[in-house]
């Protein structure tokens, strides 16, 4: 009963992974879809989909369309890689490595005029050029990609580290621009980065961690155990609520309400409240999911007991009449 139970678990896990899967592919295939409508229909708010931000690039849009794919053909904790998925990942690699080839060499190879030329008249010397961190972090994902079905330890490494890697500074573009700081966004001459191209970089190495939910940082988030209870708790709201905070003083500064120095005292402190309240909360859900769990042992054990004394009364019973036949 209880391999029934794990098989069932396990079952309705792979599905949700799957479900999860899919729709970060519609997601980013969704924004690759309005993106594309805005180059063909000439709208600065649907090139950029947030208005009055800096707007995505054709070949980015394009090499987008290639990781939806790529995501969407995909199929989690499968040990036989599909064709179209293995295809998109190779044409990424490829478009992203002749990228960042003309940003080291000089040497232009068109890719970035292939479409929308007419439409190519952004400020700069390489108008339609994708950004050298979109062309890393594309990259990184394909490797994720390509990597997931391996189950060799240098493999499962590098997996680790390229999925983690995009995210991170997908996750620092988002924070600078929503702080202006452009450090974070445009650290260097043709790095910056757009807040769609971020915010939709995150949601598709989400989309490729769940490749293998066994390894990597997706592994605390979908545990079963209280860590991954007290991760749930707190991820979200620390990544989340911090930059919030920070904003909201952001904001009281620059109107004028206090001082640098008071501005900082404050974010210190709502900081410290915000993260008690957060710890407390998760520790709290924690300790109820475990007694929980404690109640659901012992009875377990209870039935499994009750059951072994049936088993025993019946046999005392069936054995002297089997003994007179």
């Amino acid at each position: 009963m209880a391999e029934a139970d794990q098989f069932a678990h396990l079952s309705s896990t792979l599905r949700r992974l799957s479900l999860w899967t899919t729709a970060s592919a519609f997601i980013v295939l969704g924004v690759a879809l309005v993106v594309l409508l805005g180059w063909i229909l000439d709208l600065p708010n649907l090139k950029s989909v947030v208005p009055g931000a800096q707007f995505m690039k054709p070949v980015t849009m394009a090499t987008f369309v290639l990781a939806g794919l790529a995501l969407l053909r995909g199929r989690p904790r499968s040990d036989t890689p599909d064709l179209i998925g293995t295809t998109a990942s190779t044409l990424i690699l490829l478009i992203c490595g002749l990228t960042l080839l003309e940003y080291v060499t000089g040497f232009d190879f068109g890719i970035d005029r292939i479409l929308f030329p007419e439409h190519l008249d952004m400020p700069g010397t390489i108008p339609g050029r994708m950004s050298a961190i979109s062309a890393v972090n594309f990259i990184f994902f394909a490797g994720a990609r390509l990597l997931s079905p391996f189950r060799h330890r240098t493999a499962e490494r590098v997996f680790v580290i390229i999925s983690t890697a995009g995210p991170t500074q997908a996750y620092l573009a988002i924070l600078g621009h929503a702080f202006g700081a452009p450090l974070l966004y445009n650290p260097f001459p043709a790095t910056s980065i757009s807040p769609i191209t971020a915010v939709t970089t995150m949601v598709l190495f989400v989309g490729v961690a769940l490749f293998r939910p066994d390894i990597g940082w997706i592994t605390r988030i979908l545990s079963a155990g209280t860590g991954g209870d007290f991760v749930r708790k707190t991820a979200f709201a620390v990544v989340v609520g911090i930059p919030v905070i920070g904003w909201l003083r952001l904001q009281s500064e620059t109107a004028g309400f206090y001082d640098i120095r008071t501005g900082v005292a404050l974010f210190a402190a709502f900081n410290i409240i915000f993260l008690v309240a957060v710890i407390w909360n998760a520790g709290y859900n924690a300790d109820i999911n475990d007694s929980r769990r404690l109640q659901l042992k012992v009875r377990q054990q209870k039935n499994a007991g009750s059951f072994r004394r049936r088993s025993l009364a019946v046999t005392d019973v069936v054995r002297p009449l089997w003994a007179r036949s």
